[in-house]
């Protein structure tokens, strides 16, 4: 069996499944995103009016959808990327044949492999300034009073609203739920250490918070994706220009912060674009000078720095933190089994203090 390509890439994804051959008879394409997405296909060999193939739902990671002898599917194309939904296209789609009864080939382009680092990769590295240990941020709204965003006018009175609500005792909480920060944030808002990671082709950040939250920024050459999936730190590349590391970083979800404190900020709203230039100004100080473009709510380019100091004492080492660890008690379950009990929570969300007793009911 072959596969052919078939509609447009501006169009969307179009294959064609050729007569079966061996006992075959369809062909499968298997949806490779990590988290469900949903889709819609139509079937435009129907006679007719163009039909509805399959219906709009989620599909789970790895799910099949078959495709029979002669059906050209195409998949409408992702909408722009502050709308809520995603959809089917070409670059989340792996061919996969389902067999029956006989083998089957598929045209398919060749896989890029990331590369085995070669000894001068790994030699490479020790060029590179030194940045090992951890490294604390300093206080974020020392960062933030010194950098203020350039809100738009018509975000200030949202802002202003923010404020009186912190002032009032009743902060909003931008960071709920355990959800990740996302870019900006991780790196302006964090308040917890972080260390860097050099290998060949990528700079690693781990953050203590919440299980060591992680950046991958790709110093291979590659570029980004011509339409990366929305990720709430987002896609980042970066190359080395002397002891400086220049990072670009697109794709970032539309609800991550721009914010001043953790109860005062705006979602970036889609198409934010950041460039960082992360570099030492001493033995042991690192700044990460970031210039953030968020055209929906910001007036111009918000240019902002971050300083870390470093200590390399091994009781600073970062540890393993749990977000949603804090929302529990360890207790026993009615079988008399180690377990974690709910907290309740008032009606703000904060923990209230645990009852006397420790066993689930």
């Amino acid at each position: 069996m072959s596969v052919e390509g078939g509609e447009a890439e501006a169009e969307g994804a179009g294959y064609k499944g050729a007569p079966g051959c061996g006992g075959i008879d369809h062909v499968a394409y298997q949806k490779t995103s990590i988290s469900p997405q949903p889709y819609k296909l139509y079937d435009e060999s129907a006679e007719g009016p163009k039909s509805e193939w399959g219906v709009t739902k989620s599909i789970q990671p790895h799910s099949l959808v078959q495709v029979l002898p002669g059906q050209v599917l195409k998949g409408d194309r992702r909408p722009p990327r502050s709308g809520a939904a995603s959809w089917l296209r070409p670059s989340w789609l792996s061919l996969a044949l389902a067999l029956s009864l006989g083998a089957a080939s598929v045209d398919a382009a060749e896989p890029v492999i990331n590369p085995t680092p070669t000894a001068k990769d790994w030699a490479d590295l020790a060029k590179l300034p030194d940045w090992g240990g951890i490294w604390i941020p300093e206080t974020y709204l020392i960062t933030t009073a010194k950098y203020p965003p350039p809100w738009r006018p018509e975000i200030l009175k949202d802002v202003a609203a923010l404020k009186a609500l912190d002032a009032a005792g009743h902060p909003k909480g931008l960071y709920t739920n355990c959800l990740p920060e996302g870019m900006p944030s991780f790196m302006i808002m964090t308040v917890a250490s972080s260390e860097f990671l050099f290998t060949p082709g990528r700079v690693t950040i781990l953050n203590e918070f919440d299980g060591n939250r992680t950046r991958r920024i790709y110093t291979d050459g590659r570029g980004h994706p011509d339409d990366p999936d929305l990720t709430f730190n987002g896609h980042s590349i970066g190359h080395w220009e002397g002891d400086t590391l220049v990072v670009d970083t697109i794709g970032i979800l539309p609800e991550t912060y721009l914010p001043i404190n953790q109860a005062v900020g705006i979602p970036n709203d889609g198409d934010t674009h950041v460039v960082e230039r992360i570099h030492l100004v001493g033995p042991d100080h690192l700044v990460d000078e970031l210039t953030i473009d968020a055209p929906h709510v910001l007036a111009a380019p918000w240019r902002i720095t971050r300083n870390f100091s470093r200590n390399r004492e091994r009781r600073f080492d970062i540890q393993e933190g749990s977000c949603l660890q804090g929302d529990y008690i360890e207790g026993k379950d009615a079988q008399g089994h180690a377990a974690f009990i709910p907290i309740s929570h008032d009606e703000d969300g904060a923990p209230l203090a645990p009852v006397a007793s420790k066993t689930k009911p």
